[in-house]
């Protein structure tokens, strides 16, 4: 998969997306679930549980860019 990344047309930025969305999605959704309840007295999740939807950002920029980038890679520029 990272050698479809190195040969998308991407810029730095895309390709720093590509490479790390999966990853961070992976430790950010998953913490907020814990964190948001950490507490033993929490009824409700607090402020914390926004950070799936960072996380779920991550992830569906990551997979656009996979999805969309490798289709440029054939075409010279």
């Amino acid at each position: 998969m990272l050698r479809d990344v190195d040969e998308a047309m991407l810029s730095p930025f895309w390709t720093w997306i590509a490479r790390t969305g999966a990853p961070i999605a992976a430790i950010l959704i998953p913490a907020a679930f814990f964190l948001s309840v950490a507490s033993p007295a929490a009824k409700h999740p607090n402020g914390l549980i926004r950070l799936t939807y960072i996380g779920g950002g991550f992830l569906a920029a990551a997979l656009l860019s996979l999805g969309v980038g490798p289709s440029g890679a054939g075409r010279q520029s």
